[in-house]
């Protein structure tokens, strides 16, 4: 899918008085969490890397409404006391804009991980100057994508099994049930109280 790049307002708006400087970035991320246009950005990946560098680089993305339909996604940068809004047509446009600044900014700030590493790998655009286009390799998927922990847990269920407990009449075992459909017991079986 792609998108434009043409400026596209939405109406919400964090600001902070004036003679804020970069030293005040847990002061936006604050007003911009009680704000009910933003959605902050503090983890990334599956895996949950740290997203921008707090409270130098916070990043916050901002949802289309069901009553505004023609309200745009967007995606507002605060580094070091500037503010970048990017508004997109498309969730999945918006979403994928939002991996590249990441990928950035692990980068840029010299983060040593391995998030930061594929990113440097994959050559991460600028984000700032969306006409340069992407790297010559795509992101892995792990890197990408907002991190939540229903993801990972649905993640760690398919590669390594899901925790289930057997109930036998010998009382109950702590198992893990294969992506296989095997059941593997992963502790002994304890007697349940009549």
């Amino acid at each position: 899918m792609t998108d434009t790049y043409e400026h596209l307002t939405c109406g919400c708006e964090v600001t902070l008085p004036q003679g804020f400087t970069h030293t005040e970035g847990h002061d936006w991320a604050g007003k911009a969490a009680r704000h009910p246009c933003f959605d902050l950005v503090s983890q990334h990946g599956l895996d949950g890397w740290d997203a921008g560098q707090w409270p130098l680089v916070v990043i916050a993305t901002s949802d289309n409404r069901p009553e505004d339909p023609a309200r745009p996604f967007g995606i507002t940068t605060r580094a070091e006391g500037d503010l970048l809004e990017q508004r997109y047509r498309h969730r999945e446009c918006r979403e994928s804009a939002l991996d590249q600044i990441v990928a950035f900014y692990w980068v840029a700030m010299g983060d040593d991980h391995e998030a930061a590493t594929a990113a440097r790998t994959a050559r991460a655009w600028d984000p700032f100057k969306p006409e340069d286009g992407m790297g010559t390799e795509p992101l892995p998927e792990r890197f990408r994508g907002r991190f939540s922990w229903a993801r990972l847990n649905e993640h760690q269920a398919q590669e390594h099994g899901l925790a289930v407990t057997l109930i036998t009449t010998d009382g109950v075992q702590p198992a893990v049930l294969g992506t296989d459909d095997s059941i593997r017991p992963t502790g002994p079986a304890q007697e349940v109280p009549q």
